[in-house]
């Protein structure tokens, strides 16, 4: 590693004292990176932003996803020789992270000038309080690298929900599949006995008729009129018709016209046949 960036990028927090947040000129990060850092400039461009720099733990990564380690105060922002130095608040995780030492190293996130090709650096966004050597091998951020980060992680973690969301499809899928056959099979369930429903009721009516005709309550000729008939106007036709048809078998002049009640006719009926 190189000393001089190393020192550079290690944390001597001192309460009531400034830190070194970032260096200045033309610097070749520890990843090969050079980035031309104009302190006067980026110092400029940072206060006019009006916004103080979160002191962030990991970068918005790791274990304290993002949380604030403390906050530099945007119009203490100072040029020294050897960089850009500015007061720190510390918040409690703040306190505690560097207080045991869990975190070694501040890292610059830099807002990069897209309109020249020599990554000249126009503002801090950020600085970041890391530790892990993966993080300090990139010490040097810019914004643009740390967009990328939270846009791959963010792909990363909607390629998961997508997979899931395409086992919740494929199961339901299956479920609707299976509960579409089972409808299926019941409905042609149903059909069958509506059918066997309605051949009973259909033998039903020809014997029912069947008998009428052979215990001479309507005549042959009534059949395919009574098969028309539904169950209540089948029996009431029968019950009606009795007494006239079997005065008539017994050969005897009834006068229907007295009175219609099958009761009546079938005791005319009765009557006329005990004086044969």
């Amino acid at each position: 590693m190189n000393e001089h960036l190393r020192r550079l990028l290690e944390l001597n927090y001192k309460a009531k004292e400034k830190v070194l947040i970032s260096p200045v000129g033309s610097v070749v990060g520890l990843d090969g990176r050079t980035f031309n850092i104009d302190g006067a400039i980026v110092i400029e461009n940072t206060k006019s932003n009006g916004i103080d720099l979160v002191f962030e733990v990991d970068h918005g990564f790791g274990e304290h996803g993002g949380k604030a380690a403390g906050w530099f105060k945007v119009d203490t922002l100072e040029l020294r020789a050897d960089g850009i130095y500015a007061s720190l608040d510390t918040t409690p995780l703040g306190d505690e992270l560097i207080d045991k030492k869990l975190y070694r190293y501040v890292s610059p996130a830099f807002v990069m000038d897209r309109n020249k090709d020599d990554r000249s650096v126009l503002a801090l966004d950020s600085v970041g309080l890391v530790n892990r050597p993966n993080l300090i091998k990139d010490a040097l951020n810019s914004k643009d690298q740390i967009l990328i980060k939270d846009l791959n992680s963010k792909v990363e973690n909607l390629e998961l929900e997508k997979n899931e969301a395409m086992k919740t499809v494929e199961a339901t899928s299956k479920e609707l599949s299976e509960t579409t056959d089972k409808l299926t099979e019941a409905n042609s369930k149903v059909e069958k006995v509506e059918k066997s429903y309605e051949t009973a009721l259909e033998a039903n009516k020809n014997l029912k008729i069947d008998l009428a005709v052979e215990q001479n309550k309507i005549l042959p000729k009534d059949r395919e009129f009574c098969k028309s008939l539904n169950d209540e106007q089948l029996d009431s036709y029968i019950q009606n018709n009795a007494g006239s048809i079997l005065a008539k078998e017994l050969g005897k002049n009834i006068d229907l016209k007295e009175n219609n009640s099958s009761k009546n006719l079938i005791d005319k009926a009765i009557a006329a046949g005990s004086k044969k």
